[in-house]
């Protein structure tokens, strides 16, 4: 196995999960003996343990109203569609 495949697989692992990724004990084996794979996989590694980034409060709250706001909007438009087909 070659870095560019070991990598591969080491991301699909992080992403999916490492049972869900049948060679990942062979891209392990490869991080063993190549410290530039090793490096990269314990870089992921460090990923999933930072913590996920959370919006403020208020930020979320005006998305929702915007994204009300803009459905409301559409309704009349897509009912006016309809009756021009009709």
């Amino acid at each position: 196995m070659d870095c560019v495949q070991a990598r591969e697989i080491i991301c699909e692992a992080f992403d999916r999960g490492v049972a869900e990724v049948p060679q990942a004990a062979a891209a392990r084996e490869h991080c063993r003996a190549c410290l530039e794979c090793r490096r990269f996989a314990e870089g992921l590694a460090l990923l999933r343990k930072t913590p996920s980034p959370t919006a403020p409060p208020e930020l979320i709250e005006a998305v929702l109203e915007r994204t009300r706001m803009m459905a409301e909007a559409e309704v009349p438009r897509a009912s006016a569609k309809i009756e021009q087909q009709d």
